[in-house]
């Protein structure tokens, strides 16, 4: 599981704010709440980003959206 996920909107890579809510969600444990892009401001379910729905992996050459380094969205 990735400490970073992929906004399915904008494809900006954020960070997981707090990854024991990650470790508690693989346990089964439920995660109500929105997860909200900084770049673009699209919300997500909490759980889905924490389960990983939209995991970012930075060794695959498909997790980079449109070529954009992840740097690329912070302006």
């Amino acid at each position: 599981m990735s400490d970073l996920w992929r906004c399915p909107k904008c494809g900006a890579i954020l960070r997981k704010g707090n990854p024991e809510l990650a470790q508690m969600v693989m346990r089964g444990g439920l995660l109500v709440g929105t997860a909200t892009c900084g770049v673009c401001g699209a919300q997500f379910g909490q759980g889905d980003v924490y389960r990983g729905l939209y995991d970012y992996d930075p060794y695959s050459r498909a997790g980079s959206p449109a070529g954009k380094k992840w740097w690329q969205f912070w302006k």
